[in-house]
């Protein structure tokens, strides 16, 4: 039997999960994050974006006027992420797992760095991001190849090509 959700197969590891992961970070990081180099910032629930500078007094001395109400705003915002946050993290956890447990099914060599991308995705943000994007993007080309493969057509039909910006 073919799995065709989300490209996700049992024997191939946890696309499934490190999907999931990604949503819910995705969503956390657009209302919170703090990068790991000391810089943050929040979204109100009016949608404004404040970053941490913000809350720091100014050349004369005082603090720019309406600035407890952004502090209470970044309280908020804190508060608003930390199911979506929690989920983002199990998920990410549940993927390095998966990927631990599959390691005498796959090549050692593919093991460890299916590892090691798992657990640099699951520390830092951006890098998951990039990382999540050319994932699905080489399993999508991937996934198209062994269709047009099995049904006797060209198989770079409907493959993009990167060099040329379009479709073959």
């Amino acid at each position: 039997m073919e799995w065709f959700v989300i490209g996700y197969k049992p024997d191939e590891g946890g696309i499934a999960l490190a999907m999931g992961s990604f949503i819910a970070t995705s969503y956390s990081a657009s209302r919170y994050y703090k990068s790991p180099l000391g810089y943050e910032y929040w979204h109100t629930n009016s949608g404004k974006a404040y970053d941490s500078s913000i809350l720091q007094r100014q050349s004369n001395g005082r603090f720019v006027r309406g600035v407890q109400g952004i502090r209470y705003s970044k309280i908020n915002a804190k508060k608003a992420i930390r199911v979506p946050s929690a989920l983002g993290k199990t998920l990410g956890l549940g993927s390095i797992a998966l990927n631990i447990y599959n390691w005498d099914s796959n090549y050692p060599i593919n093991s460890s760095i299916d590892i090691a991308r798992s657990i640099g995705s699951y520390i830092s943000l951006p890098y998951g991001m990039i990382d999540f994007y050319i994932s699905t993007s080489i399993e999508s080309t991937r996934q198209t190849q062994q269709f047009n493969q099995k049904y006797g057509l060209s198989i770079n039909k409907g493959v993009y090509n990167p060099t040329l910006g379009q479709y073959w």
